[in-house]
């Protein structure tokens, strides 16, 4: 449990800083790292420049898996806090 219980407070320590980053600096990490990782498409016939949809599913996974682990943040601490 207390494996689970620091995996999860880094998660969420992660979502609360790019938060703390899209607040102040406008710079939103998960999407920029999602935007590396399945980089835009290239038309070849018109060269226009095209988001890959890939970006969007991978930043909306990171950003549920930051969610779900500050809630069982919540949750360990207060199985802490009774035992």
């Amino acid at each position: 449990m207390k494996v689970i219980y620091v995996i999860v407070l880094i998660l969420a320590l992660i979502g609360a800083l790019n938060l703390w980053a899209i607040g102040f600096f406008d710079f939103n990490a998960i999407t920029r790292l999602a935007t590396v990782a399945f980089p835009a498409i290239t038309n070849a016939e018109t060269a226009e420049v095209v988001a890959n949809p890939l970006t969007a599913q991978a930043a909306t996974i990171a950003y549920d898996v930051i969610g779900v682990s500050a809630i069982l943040t919540i949750i360990c601490s207060f199985c802490q806090k009774n035992k």
